[in-house]
């Protein structure tokens, strides 16, 4: 999973080819691999934050102001303007993150021991299943769980599907993961008309599909004359 991501350079290696995957992952790091898998922007000529070293030549400036913009992560310090990104992210931490990123509903009813304003995060990347049930949440995240979890992401985010007009009031959808699944719609398609629809697959993902239901209209041929 960490070569596949290495490859999209979503991560990278340390020297001598080593992935050190048990290493904790810093703050500077987390925020280039949220860049990388969701597509950001990086942001140049901008230092939202004061910390020692926070300058034009920090390799991780661009990326920390990327996810500054998106609203996905903030400072430590919100007075100071500190981002700490020497810090460490606890797994509760990342999961609030990738809760943020991806948008995800975030449950009225946590069933989890991570602190209270962590605990809906948590059960919605647990859910979601990007993070084991049974992790330490407070304890700091290794690389690996984050290799774990964005490739999860990333996979959910390359899944393609066809369709198939069972009836006006049902379509079967094919994932290209072999998946299938049946939508029973409250609308009945009309003939020739495209119509959004959304369904989600056994790993709760939504997709959006544009629906056609075609139907061809004969036409009653009156003669017809040959030479």
């Amino acid at each position: 999973k960490f070569d596949a991501l290495a490859a999209k350079g979503i991560f990278n290696g340390y020297p001598h080819k080593q992935a050190h995957l048990e290493k904790e992952m810093t703050r500077a790091e987390f925020a280039k691999v949220i860049t990388k898998l969701l597509g950001l922007k990086e942001v140049t000529g901008t230092l939202s934050y004061k910390d020692k070293g926070y300058d034009a030549k920090n390799w991780a400036v661009p990326y920390i102001e990327a996810v500054t913009a998106a609203g996905i992560m903030q400072g430590q310090d919100s007075v100071k303007k500190i981002f700490n990104y020497n810090g460490k992210v606890t797994i509760q931490e990342m999961a609030t993150v990738l809760t943020r990123a991806l948008k995800l509903e975030v449950p009225a009813n946590p069933d989890n021991n991570a602190a209270d304003w962590a605990k809906g995060y948590v059960q919605a990347a647990i859910d979601k299943g990007l993070i084991s049930k049974d992790a330490n949440f407070k304890a700091n995240a290794s690389r690996s769980q984050l290799v774990e979890a964005a490739y999860a992401i990333d996979q959910a985010a390359n899944i393609t599907f066809t369709y198939k007009v069972v009836d006006p009031s049902n379509v079967e959808f094919t994932l290209s993961t072999g998946e299938v699944v049946k939508v029973k719609l409250d609308k009945p398609l009309e003939a020739n008309k495209e119509t959004e629809v959304k369904f989600k697959d056994a790993a709760g993902n939504e997709y959006t599909a544009k629906v056609t239901w075609a139907v061809t209209t004969a036409t009653k041929v009156e003669s017809a004359s040959a030479t």
